[in-house]
């Protein structure tokens, strides 16, 4: 079985569906999603969610979804909050066929900005 990684990379600054996606070539499993966030959250109440999904449509705020695979979220505590960065890996065995789409998707807050890169640990035929 062939392992490879997918990366999806790129940037919001208002809440987008399908900010960017890649197609699978090859039926798998996910085995990991590791995650680079930046965030410039710089007002109190200030927040970002982003998910790799799926489907093409924000689900972040929204209960009994069928399309996220993993997410994350943060908001901004205190009127002089500012940028701040995560890095995130998650295991997990999440089936995918071929020729599927995964999207990353974003709700945002305010006038929070956040660009990403998105590792995608995959193992074809799994």
């Amino acid at each position: 079985m062939a392992y490879r990684v997918y990366k999806i990379a790129g940037a919001a600054v208002a809440t987008a569906n399908a900010i960017a996606s890649i197609q699978v070539t090859k039926g798998g499993r996910i085995r990991m999603v590791q995650w680079g966030v930046q965030a410039d959250l710089d007002a109190d109440g200030e927040l970002f969610a982003i998910e790799l999904s799926t489907a093409p449509y924000d689900q972040t705020q929204v209960n009994d979804t069928l399309g996220p695979v993993c997410g994350l979220q943060a908001q901004a505590a205190g009127a002089a909050a500012g940028l701040c960065a995560f890095n995130l890996a998650v295991p997990m065995a999440f089936a995918v066929g071929t020729g599927e789409r995964l999207y990353v998707n974003a709700f945002l807050f305010g006038t929070a900005d956040v660009r990403f890169n998105c590792y995608i640990h995959f193992e074809e035929g799994a």
